[in-house]
């Protein structure tokens, strides 16, 4: 005799496997990206300009933003991502930078050979929590910063900017423009001096 209840057995199963809800897919993190300087107080200098990628520490290497919790452990901020590694993403920034501040060709050191080479290295670009999670945040910037004359095989300028500012609110857009501040202020600096010994026109 044919037993019947080992295929009830499964077809409730089924059934009740079907009933199951899928868990829902994660939202798509939102994308953060760096404003360029832009033309105030262009000028032209002569020569090209090859901007080589920044040195990045691991941590701050990748797409995600960075935030140094209780002094020591870095973290990241859930749900976010800058639009682009970070090494890639201040590249791009200070390429568009020195062809808008000082009117020079820039590209990325897989392009031709230009008779200057800016290296840059970001030691620091987080946020920190000093006054507590509920709080704003300070950001923190470090850039390091080296023109080299390639033709000549000397340094024109080097440069470190490092600061830090509290973000106007604890929401990741404030955090991610105070960063961008405090870029735009360190590449301006390294901008107007490089124009000042590359004897830049106005």
């Amino acid at each position: 005799m044919i037993g019947y209840a080992p295929t009830l057995g499964l077809l409730s199963a089924l059934f009740l496997s079907a009933c199951v809800s899928l868990p829902e897919a994660e939202a798509p993190p939102e994308r953060y990206v760096l404003t360029p300087i832009g033309l105030e107080e262009a000028t032209t200098v002569p020569g090209r300009i090859e901007v080589a990628s920044p040195v990045v520490p691991a941590g701050l290497a990748s797409d995600r933003i960075a935030v140094m919790r209780g002094g020591r452990r870095l973290d990241h901020f859930a749900g976010a991502r800058w639009a682009a590694p970070l090494p890639q993403l201040v590249r791009d920034f200070l390429i568009t930078s020195v062809e808008n501040r000082l009117g020079a060709a820039a590209w990325a050191s897989s392009g031709a050979p230009a008779r200057y080479r800016l290296v840059t290295a970001v030691r620091d670009f987080q946020a920190e929590y000093p006054q507590g999670s509920q709080a704003p945040p300070t950001v923190r910037m470090t850039l390091i910063a080296v023109l080299w004359d390639q033709s000549r095989g000397r340094v024109v300028l080097r440069q470190r900017f490092a600061a830090s500012q509290q973000a106007e609110a604890n929401r990741l857009e404030a955090v991610t423009a105070a960063l961008e501040g405090l870029l735009q202020q360190a590449s301006g600096a390294v901008l107007a001096r490089t124009a000042h010994r590359l004897g830049g026109n106005a």
